[in-house]
């Protein structure tokens, strides 16, 4: 993929404000923080240390992941974001948010949502796969039900791509002359 690729990637969708990009992605960040703590069920869990705490910072983690999938999918289909910043920003929040959760409860323990003591460790890729990929597949999930289901046919798909994203992106990522 080529730098101008990345770029055009990177681009919000032509048909919305910057701060309406703005408030997309606080609120996904809030969906993820609510779900978060609401699943943790102790706040003071998010910086606790033990087998049991990994444990319930691991459900909680995923509980809040396949919802903020599910929360940018759907805004996604709103033309709110970005076409490929709407699968980047699941998974920005299930990398930071848990740690910034723990800082706001006293601190990050060592083993925040696994108990690999080394990052290049196949427990911690596994941990991490179990933690993230959940959301990312509700995000797929929905994406292609609106795609296949809401949108309904190709020529539907192909004029919502061309009004909602931009002539770089179209040029870059789609391919389009």
């Amino acid at each position: 993929m080529s730098d101008e690729q990345v770029l055009a990637f990177l681009t919000p969708f032509t048909s919305q404000s910057p701060i309406t990009h703005f408030v997309a992605v606080l609120l996904g960040g809030v969906v993820f923080t609510s779900m978060y703590l609401f699943t943790l069920g102790d706040a003071a869990l998010a910086a606790a240390t033990g087998s049991t705490a990994i444990a319930v910072r691991q459900t909680a983690t995923l509980v809040a992941g396949v919802a903020t999938g599910v929360y940018f999918a759907l805004t996604y289909t709103r033309a709110i974001g970005g076409p490929g910043l709407n699968i980047l920003y699941p998974i920005l929040t299930i990398v930071t948010l848990p740690y910034a959760i723990a800082m706001s409860q006293g601190g990050v323990p060592a083993q925040l949502w696994t108990e690999a003591e080394f990052i290049f460790s196949v427990q911690f890729i596994i941990d991490g796969l179990k933690v993230g990929l959940p959301g990312v597949v509700a995000f797929i999930a929905v994406m292609l039900g609106w795609f296949f289901i809401g949108l309904g046919s190709e020529d539907a798909v192909e004029e919502w791509l061309t009004t909602h994203t931009s002539t770089t992106y179209q040029q870059q990522v789609l391919n389009r002359k």
